[in-house]
């Protein structure tokens, strides 16, 4: 199966990582939580983003692994 997910990166602007959603998330955190499960097909920034979002955001497909 595939998953296609757009992910918001680190929010610089919310010191309370509890408070959300959105809830930001590393990249380190994304690849320990998929890629053991999950082949990476492509990674990219998404067409359009939210406003004041822009370069915090990152569009994933990724494959399960059999």
């Amino acid at each position: 199966g595939l998953l296609l997910a757009l992910f918001y990166l680190n929010p610089r602007d919310n010191p309370d990582p509890t408070l959300g959603p959105p809830f930001g998330v590393t990249v380190a955190e994304l690849e320990a939580h998929f890629l053991p499960h999950f082949t990476l097909v492509r990674a990219e920034p998404p067409a359009a983003t939210y406003p004041g979002r822009e370069g915090r955001e990152v569009l994933w497909l990724l494959q399960k692994r059999l």
